[in-house]
């Protein structure tokens, strides 16, 4: 008589393993991936600051004054003395929010002070992140 063997259902060790290797492959070009997003959004934000202090540096040539804020540079001041001076738009559109999706910051430092202005990005880690994370103008 002969005797019929039941296969049993299920995977051996050898496709697990397999499956398990193809897996962290996957795992480890997606990591890949993202730091070069991160690195990307860092030189686009760096890019915006250098156009950004090129511009603010423009505005101060015509008008002797820093804007007072970003807006200024690509819409006309309210101040008629400066109003007056100003050749711009400096920039095609306002500066408002980094590839980190934070707000740049910008605020112009008492008359004689150096810098003159502050204009920076918190960088990936956002508001709260140490300053030496900061992407900011003057270190560019």
């Amino acid at each position: 008589m002969v005797q019929l063997r039941m296969k049993q259902a299920g995977f051996s060790l050898v496709e697990i393993l397999v499956a398990l290797a193809i897996i962290g492959v996957m795992m480890g070009g997606a990591l890949g991936l993202l730091s070069q997003v991160k690195k990307a959004k860092r030189t686009s934000t760096e890019a915006n600051i250098r156009a950004a202090k090129t511009a603010i540096e423009q505005y101060y040539e015509d008008t002797d004054v820093y804007p007072a804020s970003l807006k200024d540079l690509v819409d006309r001041p309210a101040d008629s003395r400066v109003s007056a001076k100003w050749k711009g738009p400096y920039m095609d559109k306002e500066m408002v929010n980094d590839p980190f999706k934070s707000e740049y910051q910008y605020s112009v430092n008492p008359k004689g002070s150096k810098p003159p202005y502050e204009l920076y990005s918190y960088g990936p880690n956002k508001e709260g992140a140490p300053e030496e994370e900061w992407i900011q103008a003057k270190n560019l």
